[in-house]
């Protein structure tokens, strides 16, 4: 998943060189060192536009009980 995200950002990042104002970052967390409260309280700090996983499923159970503020777009869904 996170290696196909990355190659999209990347052939996008390419095909609007030109036009800087286009351009996005992307930051990546790592859940298994960070708890999913930390990585959403540091993305709000960050203005971080979207949050997309958690992948695993235990994982998606605890976000949706955090209610990020943030948009989230989760890779997997509740029972």
């Amino acid at each position: 998943m996170r290696d196909g995200f990355i190659s999209a950002y990347l052939i996008s990042k390419e095909k609007s060189a030109a036009n800087t104002r286009t351009q996005r970052s992307i930051i990546l967390y790592d859940s298994e060192t960070k708890s999913l409260s930390e990585i959403i309280a540091d993305a709000e700090n960050k203005n971080i536009d979207i949050l997309v996983g958690p992948l695993l499923k235990k994982r998606v159970k605890v976000i949706n009980q955090l209610e990020p503020s943030l948009p989230t777009l989760t890779l997997n869904y509740l029972e």
